[in-house]
């Protein structure tokens, strides 16, 4: 006799079925139209030997900007708003399931409290996010005075995946908001506040995903240039994986932090 595993990758693969449906449209969309092929482009720029010294601080600026990355900016703005809808159904479905075993099919009622708030905070880390950017780029025009073109976009790469880093361990300070505030009724300050304490006590795990997101993110882009033709579907499945888990990894920890019962795991199995 045995209990189902609580983790959040156990939680993934076990009910996967039953959320793909909300977390397939918004990943191919995103897959199609805000990828990292402008990134993968600018490798195969400085693979080809046709980067210039007068050019290509300008082009990694391009290839690796966020606002850059989607096809235009209004399929920029449609994948934000989409990537916060699915974001608010995901926490309300979630935590449904956790709390009474239950799923909802399409809970949008529901959703539609969590959905302004959600917005605001993907806003948020997306200017974060694009603003450290510009940081990294700075320094790499204030080097390009003194190193080698090679050299300075070697450390620009550097700092451009730090950046990642340190917007994913942020990310995971805050991780508990939601589940907070929707599943506990937390104002949304408060809600904010106990994350980033509680998060605070688990640095290890806090940065450990901070540094596999980033690790990721540059396995996508070299499988992006070496397999072309199969570029939408790695970015997919990429986009699909974390849209999904970061509600699984938030609501696991909220219910292991407070010690609630979990009625998705009630259930005794034999094995």
């Amino acid at each position: 006799m045995r209990y189902q595993s609580p983790s959040a990758v156990s939680y993934f693969f076990r009910n996967f079925w039953h959320y793909i449906y909300l977390v397939l449209p918004v990943s191919v969309f995103m897959a199609v139209f805000a990828n990292f092929s402008t990134e993968t482009a600018f490798f195969h720029a400085w693979n080809d030997g046709t980067l210039t010294k007068e050019t290509y601080l300008n082009e990694i600026m391009h290839g690796m900007s966020l606002v850059n990355q989607a096809d235009t900016l209004l399929f920029g703005a449609i994948s934000f708003v989409l990537l916060a809808v699915t974001f608010s159904l995901l926490v309300v479905k979630v935590s449904r399931h956790m709390r009474v075993g239950g799923f909802v099919m399409f809970p949008l009622k529901s959703a539609t409290k969590v959905m302004p708030s959600m917005l605001l905070f993907c806003a948020c880390f997306a200017v974060a996010y694009q603003l450290l950017q510009f940081v990294a780029f700075g320094i790499m025009f204030l080097l390009d005075k003194i190193l080698p073109m090679n050299a300075v976009i070697i450390i620009g790469l550097v700092l451009l995946c730090l950046t990642i880093v340190a917007v994913v361990y942020i990310w995971m300070l805050m991780l508990l908001c939601f589940p907070l505030s929707y599943s506990e009724n937390y104002p949304f300050n408060v809600a904010l506040s106990y994350s980033i304490r509680e998060m605070s006590k688990h640095t290890k795990s806090c940065i450990g995903h901070a540094v596999v997101f980033a690790l990721v993110h540059v396995l996508i882009v070299f499988l992006d240039f070496v397999f072309p033709a199969a570029r939408y579907v790695i970015h997919a499945l990429f986009f699909m994986f974390v849209i999904y888990y970061v509600p699984c990894l938030a609501f696991t920890i909220h219910h292991k932090t407070l010690g609630s019962e979990r009625k998705d795991i009630s259930r005794v199995l034999i094995g």
